[in-house]
């Protein structure tokens, strides 16, 4: 973070695996591929011995006769949401250590920030930045709760600024 940044917020653009994060004098982008696939291998394994523990561990259970095996089963779904929730990146908190981003886009350098709502059909919209340098990048929103989550922040990044917010509406 750069000194007197203040950080926003941040959300996740699935398509292209960017961390993508807003303080109040720039937007940057972190390559979250590796990270990922990361977490990926470490749900895999993690599944996989819960899984041979509970083969192993279930001929005793039987031959106890206690009825165990299906509470041990049902005991898998909050494994897995555990698992799932303390892999993925979280956006709440700034960035501790961003080494190298992938892309930065200073405050000066945005003409204008577009935001499409997510279509009822395709269920994705995008957050398109057009540069002054006649350029532009585009991520991909999935949803609606992510589409309002971004909105919220492109607003908190643009108020005060002469940088314009505008929604736009989806092209068939």
């Amino acid at each position: 973070m750069l000194d007197e940044e203040k950080y926003l917020g941040g959300f996740l653009d699935r398509s292209k695996r960017y961390g993508i994060y807003v303080t109040g004098k720039r937007i940057f982008g972190v390559d979250y591929g590796r990270r990922i696939i990361h977490s990926l291998i470490i749900l895999v394994g993690l599944v996989a011995a819960y899984l041979a523990l509970f083969i192993i561990l279930l001929s005793p259970i039987i031959s106890v006769n206690i009825a165990l095996p299906l509470p041990i089963l049902v005991g898998l779904v909050p494994f897995l949401y555990f698992v799932a929730r303390s892999t993925r990146p979280q956006f709440k908190s700034s960035p501790a250590a961003v080494i190298s981003p992938k892309f930065e886009i200073m405050k000066e350098q945005i003409l204008e920030i577009a935001i499409q709502k997510p279509d009822i059909v395709k269920g994705w919209g995008k957050l398109v930045i057009r540069l002054k340098s006649a350029g532009f990048m585009e991520f991909r929103l999935v949803g609606s709760r992510q589409f309002r989550q971004v909105r919220k922040l492109m607003e908190q990044f643009c108020s005060g600024t002469g940088v314009q917010l505008v929604e736009f509406k989806s092209s068939r």
